[in-house]
């Protein structure tokens, strides 16, 4: 799998390639996080694209119905009940190709079973148009609305370098699957796929901050969401998979043998950092230490422990059943050395065990040995490739260096302000 992007933000130009461990390593302010959220946005994007699209057209059309029902006086004084169950069926004919005489008959015989006999001519008529401006729009016209809310909500608004006439270009590459989205002035200009070709893309999931895990035991799944969408995106889609819980019953005997496992071979490293578990009490959740047997605020949870949490959750809640890819910005964070360690080889095994693809940001020159040597330790260092976010002849702009097979410069120019004190 590779990634390239040109003028997004302040990266002039990265080539990345993600073939099992990618560790992105530079400066803050370098670029890292932009190709990170370039590479989340193309998954977001394409991942189960056309679902995401004809689900938007299932909202038009709801929302279509709602506002016409408020309309029709009659109508908007059925109880709500009622009038969803109206909705409902009604939406079905919008599903349907149909011509006005077909479309007015089965309205009217839908409004009569509910006791409308007044819904006349014009009314229906008025439906009939908006039906008819809802059919004419391709499924297209949804995807192009899917692709640019996601990039809007991943970047702010901010895609497109400042002052640069070149347009932000981002081309995700795997296999023979090539997916590309063009963005001038904020807009998606044009996006490119192959039918049939969107099955290859992977879950991911995007850890921006391990303190997103504070709010889950204030706010109960929905609410918790809602509260973060504001925030960042990468953190609602996160949320959600932290507070979602099956019933163990749900599971069939094959994911609950691969779910014990991961368990198995992740755990003895989880256990030696977290003396605890995460449970969901009233909707929300809560994290109970073994020590003391009693519920800790996650405020209060050490602040390196957190992403270990973060990954023993998702891993209960079998996010890791089919292949996925975890990008993780700057884990390093809040992390003492021998913590680092543990990190380290933690997200090797998830590679080289479990087969999750892993994406880095680090400007850590320690964490970035560390995975080095954890992943020549499993043998995964083949499956690795690490780059170095250098500036480019552009001012104020950076560039991606593959640093693979010299990985002393990252480590020279990261450990340099220690040099100076030293």
């Amino acid at each position: 799998m590779g990634l390239e992007l040109q003028y997004i933000g302040r990266v002039a130009e990265a080539k990345v390639e993600c073939q099992g461990i990618t560790v992105v390593a530079g400066a803050n302010g370098s670029g890292k996080s932009t190709v990170s959220k370039t590479l989340y946005a193309l998954q977001e994007t394409f991942y189960g694209l056309r679902s995401k699209a004809v689900l938007q057209r299932r909202r038009s059309i709801t929302k279509t119905l709602a506002n016409w029902q408020n309309e029709v006086e009659e109508i908007a004084d059925l109880e709500v009940h009622d009038k969803i169950k109206m909705r409902r069926e009604i939406r079905g004919l919008f599903l349907k190709e149909m011509e006005w005489e077909v479309f007015y008959r089965n309205v009217a015989d839908i409004t009569i079973s509910y006791g409308i006999e007044a819904c006349g001519e014009d009314e229906i008529r008025d439906l009939f148009d908006k039906y008819h401006e809802i059919r004419e729009k391709r499924i297209s016209y949804y995807e192009s609305y899917v692709i640019q809310s996601v990039w809007e909500r991943i970047f702010g608004k901010q895609v497109n370098t400042f002052g640069e006439e070149e347009n932000a270009v981002a081309i995700y590459i795997s296999g023979n699957l090539t997916l590309s989205v063009e963005i001038e002035d904020e807009q998606v200009l044009e996006y490119t796929y192959k039918k049939g070709s969107l099955t290859q893309m992977k879950k991911t999931i995007y850890i921006t901050t391990s303190d997103l895990i504070d709010s889950l035991g204030s706010y109960r799944k929905g609410s918790a969401a809602r509260y973060l969408r504001d925030n960042i995106y990468a953190n609602e889609e996160l949320a959600e998979m932290l507070l979602d819980e099956k019933n163990i019953q749900d599971w069939t005997a094959e994911e609950k043998e691969k779910i014990r496992y991961q368990q198995e071979i992740l755990g003895e490293i989880l256990d030696s950092v977290v003396d605890g578990d995460i449970q969901k009490k009233e909707g929300r959740l809560s994290y109970f230490e073994n020590w003391c047997n009693h519920e800790v605020e996650f405020a209060n949870v050490a602040s390196g422990m957190k992403i270990f949490l973060i990954l023993k959750r998702l891993l209960e809640n079998g996010v890791f059943l089919e292949d996925a890819l975890v990008i993780i910005d700057e884990p390093e964070t809040n992390l003492h050395p021998e913590w680092q360690l543990k990190l380290a080889e933690l997200l090797v095994l998830f590679q080289c065990k479990l087969g999750i693809q892993i994406y880095l940001n680090s400007h850590s020159p320690y964490f970035v040995r560390a995975m080095e040597y954890f992943a020549d330790l499993h043998g995964a260092l083949d499956v690795c490739r690490f780059y170095l976010m250098k500036p480019a002849e552009q001012p104020g702009m950076y560039e991606s260096e593959d640093v693979t097979e010299n990985l002393g410069v990252v480590y020279d120019q990261l450990a340099e302000p220690f040099n100076q004190i030293m």
